[in-house]
């Protein structure tokens, strides 16, 4: 029986195949990963629900008295140093 003639890839046909295909898939992955919920996100566009009043005055009220105090040992110690210049 006669064989038939399988024809040959070039060398740098398979070369660019194996080495092009891996960043080809890749960036579709990436593209599919940075856009995953622009494609398949939640139907629901509501914001998430805001803290109550009682609460931002208890971080407000906190947040004063640690820079108050950050700034009572600040200027204990610039006080120290004006001593000990003198």
């Amino acid at each position: 029986m006669a064989k038939k003639k399988r024809k040959k890839r070039s060398r740098l046909k398979t070369l660019l195949f194996f080495v092009l295909a891996p960043f080809i898939i890749w960036a579709l992955v990436f593209l599919i990963w940075l856009y995953w919920y622009a494609l398949f996100g939640r139907g629901d566009k509501t914001p998430p629900a805001k803290a109550g009043k009682e609460i931002e005055q208890s971080t407000k009220s906190s947040d004063k008295s640690t820079q108050e105090r950050i700034g009572e040992d600040d200027r204990r110690k610039l006080e120290e140093i004006l001593k000990d210049r003198k």
